[in-house]
C-alpha cells in the first residue's frame, strides 16, 4: 500500500497538481544508509514540497559528510534525527537528535538561507557536546564550528562568513569569539594559517569535555588571545 501511495504521489507531482494531503511525516535515509531522518511539516503544509524534494536530498548527502568532518574515536552520531517545521520564536534550534525550525522564517527563506540554516543545525546534532559544563566548548566555539561547516564547506559560494561578508561588518565590533559567522571566519583563518586539523581537534576535545584554551597554544604556538588579535590585524586591510 505504501508503495502504491508513493507512486500515486509521484504521478500527481508529475501532472503539476498538488496532492490534497501530503503523507506526514516524511522519513528518508542518508546516502550512506546509516541514518534515518524524519521531516515533519504538518504545522506548515505549504513547506512540505520544498522540505521533501529540495531540503531532504541535501540533508541525506550532508549528514554523513558532517560526521566525517567531525569524526572522533569511538563516537557514533545519532542514527535517528527528527526535524519539525512549525511556528516558534527565533530561526531554529537543536537539542540531542531533534531539530525545530521556525516555519515563518523558513517560508521567507526557501530560496535564500533556509537550507544552509538546517545544515547548521545538523552540525549541532553531530557535535553532541552535551551540557555546557567543565571541558565542553564555549558557546561561541560551538556555533562557530557549525557556521564554519555551513559557510566554508557547504555553501562557500554564498559568501556568508568569508572576507566578502566580513568587510561589510563593523571592524570595531568583530571578535574571534563573537560566535557564528565571525568565529567561523576566525576558524577558517586559523585552519589555513596554522593547523589544517584545528576544527576536528577542537570538536573532539569539546565532545569529550576536555576543551581548554591551552589547545590553541599546543596546536599553533600561540594563545587564543594572541591568535584573536593576529586574526583581526590580518583582516584590517579589508577596511582600508
Amino acid at each position: 500500500m505504501r508503495l502504491i501511495l508513493r507512486v500515486a504521489a509521484l504521478l500527481v507531482a508529475a501532472s503539476g497538481l498538488a496532492p490534497a494531503q501530503a503523507e506526514q511525516p516524511y522519513t528518508f535515509v542518508t546516502q550512506d544508509g546509516k541514518t534515518r531522518i524524519t521531516l515533519d511539516t504538518a504545522a506548515a503544509p505549504d513547506l512540505t514540497d520544498w522540505a521533501n524534494t529540495k531540503l531532504a536530498p541535501v540533508l541525506a548527502a550532508w549528514y554523513p559528510r558532517i560526521e566525517t568532518m567531525l569524526a572522533s574515536e569511538g563516537f557514533v552520531a545519532p542514527r535517528s534525527v527528527s526535524i519539525i517545521l512549525r511556528p516558534q520564536p527565533g530561526v531554529a534550534g537543536a537539542s540531542g537528535n531533534e531539530v525545530s525550525g521556525n516555519s515563518d522564517w523558513f517560508r521567507k527563506q526557501v530560496d535564500g538561507e533556509a537550507t544552509g540554516a538546517m545544515v547548521h543545525e545538523l552540525v549541532h546534532v553531530v557535535q553532541q557536546y552535551g551540557d555546557d559544563q567543565g571541558g565542553a566548548a564555549p558557546g561561541w566555539l560551538t556555533e562557530g564550528i557549525a557556521d564554519y561547516i555551513r559557510f566554508f564547506r557547504f555553501e562557500p559560494e554564498y559568501h556568508g562568513a568569508d572576507d566578502v561578508w566580513l568587510k561589510k561588518q563593523d571592524f570595531a565590533k568583530i571578535r574571534a569569539d563573537g560566535a557564528y559567522r565571525q568565529s567561523a571566519n576566525f576558524l577558517s583563518w586559523a585552519r589555513e594559517k596554522y593547523d589544517p586539523q584545528i576544527v576536528p581537534t577542537l570538536n573532539t576535545l569539546a565532545r569529550q569535555h576536555r576543551y581548554n584554551e591551552g589547545v590553541w597554544k599546543q596546536r599553533t604556538g600561540k594563545t587564543f588571545t594572541e591568535l584573536a588579535a593576529e586574526w583581526k590585524a590580518d583582516k584590517a586591510y579589508l577596511w582600508k
